[in-house]
């Protein structure tokens, strides 16, 4: 469940506005969020500020500063208030003089030098396994994102979009891919429907935007038909109504002629072709299923 998500539930639970420290802590003690974070209380504010400052589909307001209500309780909105929200104030010890002068260093001379040993060397070669990827930085699930992009924005976005200003903001990996962003968002849909709730996101077939998808809206469509349109931008086929991740989609793949015989590979330990080592298990097989296949 995003941060939003849990707010809202939260705010539904308690019935009164709340503070988004007490929103987070209650949050976290139920076990809502799916991603908590490092620094989940900032996190909270600034997804809570955003859908505030939205101008439709709002479904909270600010009362007073860094507090939250429904806006299905009719509270009036305190509009100051909802300009200081989410403005991170100066510290009061910041403007104060140091305690106590800054130290002086000796200059550098070639002469203080020594030798570098090993340890130097298992810093260098830590250096290079960061720089080739060794140490991945941990982002915050994809659905996550694509919310929260999503929630900015005021009409839908192309794939392609939503993971560039997901890397601007530092939220996804430079190597994510288009059908990496719509595979995560296949997934949450079904997770969503095998829980009973209505999927949270739609593709667009025509213009290859995606969208969230809005509980009662005009142009609310069935689940199956949103999975149906991610699951053909994906190749991925569906059985029963559930797409079958991990299964091609074309129906032609068992005519291709086999490669190798599973029979013969531990006794030739080479893959090749069953014509060039003489196999006649792994040449009856195929033309059996030729000849079953329809023409």
């Amino acid at each position: 469940m995003t941060f939003y998500e849990a707010a809202l539930r939260i705010l539904e639970s308690e019935g009164r506005p709340l503070h988004f420290l007490e929103i987070t802590e209650k949050s976290i003690q139920q076990s809502l969020l799916s991603h908590v974070g490092k620094t989940p209380e900032v996190t909270m504010l600034s997804r809570l500020a955003a859908m505030a400052r939205r101008t439709r589909d709002r479904k909270v307001l600010v009362t007073a500063k860094d507090t939250f209500a429904l806006v299905d309780w009719s509270i009036p909105e305190d509009v100051e208030a909802l300009a200081q929200t989410g403005v991170v104030e100066p510290h009061p010890e910041e403007e104060l003089p140091p305690l106590r002068p800054p130290e002086r260093h000796p200059e550098p001379r070639t002469d203080n030098v020594r030798v570098a040993g090993r340890g130097s060397d298992r810093k260098r070669r830590r250096d290079e396994d960061e720089e080739r990827g060794g140490r991945r930085k941990r982002f915050p699930p994809l659905p996550e994102v694509v919310f929260e992009i999503l929630s900015e924005s005021d009409i839908g976005l192309r794939t392609e979009q939503i993971i560039e200003r997901a890397r601007v903001k530092e939220l996804c990996a430079e190597d994510t891919t288009v059908e990496a962003v719509l595979t995560a968002l296949l997934e949450d849909n079904q997770r969503r429907i095998d829980a009973g709730r209505r999927p949270q996101y739609a593709f667009s077939k025509d213009s290859g935007e995606v969208s969230l998808e809005r509980a009662g809206a005009p142009s609310e469509a069935p689940p199956l038909e949103l999975q149906a349109a991610f699951a053909q931008a994906l190749g991925i086929p569906l059985e029963a109504g559930r797409p079958v991740l991990g299964k091609p989609a074309a129906a032609g793949e068992a005519l291709r002629m086999p490669r190798w015989c599973p029979r013969c590979a531990p006794r030739s330990r080479t893959r090749a072709a069953p014509w060039r080592v003489g196999c006649a298990s792994a040449w009856a097989s195929w033309t059996s299923v030729r000849s079953r296949s329809p023409s």
